[in-house]
């Protein structure tokens, strides 16, 4: 009887220590998931603090150092954490990719793929993701020539033996004088073309560019936007918008920039519409040419920007009855002052009345229009010939002088 007892204490004092030990285990063991997930079950090798170098051919193909990582087991993958310094060329081995920072990067053997991510899957964080990528010149030996730009984003996959590159989510490029963001990027490093898409924005000293697509081209550091482009420019405190269907824009900001397409600017109280513009950043204009036509308004009014896409529509034609109307073959709008000058066949209504000339000259402070060079103004059915005719916007009048050595109001 006394052996039995015994025997039942030695049973319960070892099912005690082993539930003692399994409750101490569950306190130190970790819960954290990833700690048996399958990046971490996978690998067949591991490594830290290491910098590695990938070849294809004998020739260099990435270089990255990185603070930990490991090849899964089918040898296909390999994962590098926290990676500094990293290095990406092309097939030529030349430098395409230098200065790479990313928290994780993923190497595809098979698939040629070198994939740079800036955080986890799903995150919402931001990117940490950061490199200095050459847009274009890639056959320059020399890395001052190379065309360098600095790079966020939350993916880039680069594919070395196709010479490519993809740029995806909340992209911005920083070049010189100039900040281009858009939601993606595809870079052609053999054509030197990168393309983008997705709200394209041109960050520039003075203003700023947005679109809806673009094309950028390496050797002549040329933007080429379309879809819906729209310019907002700030001189002092002259405000002008420009939109069009297409635009050129060059990273140098002292180039000029050209506008294709319907384009409509509009700087105050004035609204003009032109088959092409270009403005320049040196002279502080904007020159359109082509059928321009001019509102300028009075007072507060102001007419709405899609209005003078249907100049033709019968109750356009009608509300322009009331305001005063430049047609000219090209007009010139400063930047910087507001004033207007236009050249070339003028013709301004204002409320019935008609006038001719070579030129017409716009005062913004003022609000004056003065036409010189072959004027002629119109009463009733005669054009009477004068040495110039001074349109005023607010008050509504022409006044015309050296009209028979005499002046005429009206």
């Amino acid at each position: 009887m006394e052996e039995n007892i015994s025997w039942k204490i030695v049973y319960l004092a070892t099912t005690f220590s082993l539930l003692v030990l399994g409750i101490a285990y569950y306190l130190i063991a970790p819960h954290d998931n990833t700690f048996f997930s399958e990046e971490k079950i996978n690998k067949i090798a591991q490594f830290s603090q290491t910098r590695i170098e990938g070849r294809k051919e004998g020739k260099r193909s990435w270089e990255f150092l990185a603070s930990q990582g490991w090849t899964d087991k089918q040898e296909q993958i390999t994962y590098l954490k926290n990676v500094k310094n990293g290095l990406v060329f092309n097939r030529d081995e030349k430098l395409t990719v230098k200065q790479l920072v990313a928290p994780l990067i993923k190497i595809h053997r098979k698939a040629d793929l070198i994939e740079a991510l800036g955080k986890p899957p799903g995150s919402k964080g931001k990117s940490t993701l950061t490199a200095l990528v050459d847009m274009g010149k890639m056959s320059q030996e020399n890395d001052q020539k190379a065309d360098w730009a600095r790079l966020q984003a939350d993916r880039i996959a680069f594919f070395p033996n196709e010479k490519r590159a993809e740029f995806a989510g909340q992209v911005k490029l920083f070049k010189k004088k100039n900040t281009i963001l858009a939601n993606r990027i595809d870079l052609d490093s053999d054509h030197k073309i990168a393309r983008l898409s997705g709200e394209v924005i041109v960050v520039r000293q003075n203003g700023l560019v947005t679109a809806g697509q673009g094309e950028y081209f390496g050797d002549q550091e040329q933007l080429n936007i379309t879809d819906k482009v729209a310019l907002s420019l700030q001189e002092n405190k002259i405000k002008s918008i420009i939109n069009c269907h297409q635009a050129t824009i060059y990273n140098d900001t002292q180039k000029d920039i050209s506008f294709n397409g319907q384009v409509i600017a509009q700087q105050g109280k004035k609204l003009a519409r032109g088959n092409t513009g270009i403005y320049s950043s040196q002279k502080k204009t904007l020159l359109l040419e082509g059928q321009t036509e001019t509102i300028l308004e009075k007072g507060a009014d102001i007419l709405n920007k899609q209005a003078v896409t249907h100049l033709d529509n019968p109750d356009v034609k009608e509300l322009l009855k009331n305001k005063t109307v430049v047609l000219a073959d090209k007009i010139t709008f400063s930047t910087k002052t507001g004033d207007a000058k236009a050249v070339g066949n003028v013709f301004v209504t204002q409320k019935g009345k008609e006038a001719k000339a070579t030129t017409a000259d716009y005062n913004d402070n003022n609000e004056t229009l003065t036409l010189t060079g072959n004027v002629f103004l119109k009463r009733g059915q005669d054009w009477l010939e004068c040495r110039e005719v001074i349109i005023s916007i607010n008050k509504e009048t022409f006044e015309a002088l050296g009209v028979n050595q005499s002046k005429l109001s009206f």
